[in-house]
């Protein structure tokens, strides 16, 4: 496993605990995503919330009588004991991985999750192409720093991690390969967080 920024700070990013997911961020967008999801669930229904954090995305879900299971992967070992604090009771598991070597079988999952994930990395390709992997449904690629239509801007910063801005048809088209169709746009944020962050919610859907 690689030693990520991640895996490598001695504290939490984010709440932690459940009873302090009502002060999360980006409420909009998180609506978005779960109305999408609870839309788009049976009983039988298998999520991957693949840089799951703490959890909080499936104590959500929950919260909001998801009705299917979930299985949360994140490489930070520390989130993840949050994870499983906060999601016990539930039909829910979590995994210690990279979201660029997920250890799950091919279509292994309805729903792919990824929340605010890519824009770190130093590469999106191969965490793009194991989420569309493991996915026999949909592709959920939530990011808080909208596409453009210029070249991938890469900026990493001091600490390590990244603020990446990419290419719009560079994504588009990788997620063609991979056996998806064109993307229906969710939520696009109506106004700049932060200077540059744009929340922009895409779901893919798998043709084949």
């Amino acid at each position: 496993m690689q030693q990520t920024y991640w895996r490598q700070i001695d504290h939490i990013i984010g709440p932690a605990t459940k009873d302090q997911f009502d002060r999360l961020g980006q409420q909009k967008t998180r609506d978005r995503i779960e109305e999408f999801v609870l839309a788009h669930s049976t009983e039988s229904t298998r999520l991957l919330d693949a840089g799951c954090n703490t959890g909080a995305e499936g104590y959500r879900l929950f919260q909001k009588r998801f009705p299917g299971t979930y299985i949360g992967l994140d490489s930070n070992p520390k989130a993840l004991v949050y994870a499983m604090v906060n999601l016990n009771g539930y039909p829910a598991s979590v995994t210690l991985a990279d979201v660029g070597e997920i250890p799950f079988a091919d279509r292994s999952f309805d729903l792919v999750l990824s929340k605010d994930v890519i824009e770190h990395a130093a590469h999106y390709e191969p965490i793009v192409r194991e989420l569309a992997r493991v996915s026999r449904g949909y592709v959920i690629l939530s990011m808080f720093i909208r596409m453009h239509d210029q070249p991938d801007c890469i900026h990493q910063e001091p600490q390590g991690f990244h603020h990446n801005r990419y290419n719009r048809g560079g994504l588009y088209a990788l997620m063609q390969e991979c056996g998806f169709g064109p993307p229906r746009i969710i939520y696009d944020s109506p106004e700049l967080r932060h200077g540059q962050f744009q929340d922009e919610v895409l779901v893919f859907r798998r043709e084949g």
